[in-house]
């Protein structure tokens, strides 16, 4: 049986891709976390109404850029242009997803940015230290949504587990790190080569570090 599972909005065609979150409805029946990353979902109405419904069902983690946590905010003017970061004030954006209820006791919402921010009902905290090549790439996001499914459940088996708050926080601090490290040591890698030495980089990342 899975211990975790990571809800991707990537490919909505219709209304009936609403038909595969019999999975998360299972994963919440048997308590499994689970890990939403809204990809785009300020981008159609479909994407919108779709991501709030998987909201409904009590993600553990909720990770967006900061236009993605903004439209499941309800604060966006416009329409999102793209599925990458637009420029939205992400420290705004995580004070937002607290005062909605967004981020609450059982859900932590991380949004990620030049500076990430991980929030829940009570607490923002910002982690800094990353590198402008992150945006350049694709994959960094995706890479951080499975990180995270993964580091929730391995924390529960430590013991005395962390926090799903504080798992973020320190899954955000490894990866922004191993980004400047990658960049520190070849200065002159362009995207291609930062995402191939940053996965190599995460890959050899373990709980003692």
């Amino acid at each position: 049986l899975t211990s975790d599972l990571i809800l991707k909005a990537a490919s909505l065609l219709s209304s009936s891709s609403l038909r595969g979150t019999d999975g998360s409805t299972s994963s919440e029946r048997r308590t499994i976390p689970f890990v939403l990353d809204p990809v785009g979902a300020g981008l159609s109405a479909l994407r919108l109404e779709t991501c709030r419904k998987l909201v409904q069902l009590q993600p553990a983690v909720i990770k967006g850029n900061a236009a993605e946590i903004a439209a499941l905010c309800n604060t966006r003017t416009e329409q999102q242009r793209g599925i990458d970061g637009d420029g939205s004030d992400a420290y705004t954006t995580a004070q937002r997803a607290r005062d909605v209820g967004l981020a609450n006791e059982n859900c932590v919402v991380v949004v990620t940015g030049e500076v990430d921010y991980v929030v829940d009902h009570e607490n923002i905290s910002c982690v800094r230290g990353g590198h402008a090549m992150m945006s350049s790439v694709s994959g960094t996001g995706c890479m951080l949504a499975a990180l995270l499914a993964a580091a929730i459940v391995a924390s529960s088996n430590l013991p005395t587990p962390l926090s799903t708050h504080k798992t973020a926080e320190v899954l955000c601090t490894a990866v922004s790190a191993c980004a400047q490290e990658v960049m520190n040591d070849e200065p002159t890698l362009g995207p291609e080569g930062f995402r191939a030495k940053l996965i190599d980089k995460m890959y050899h990342v373990s709980l003692s570090d």
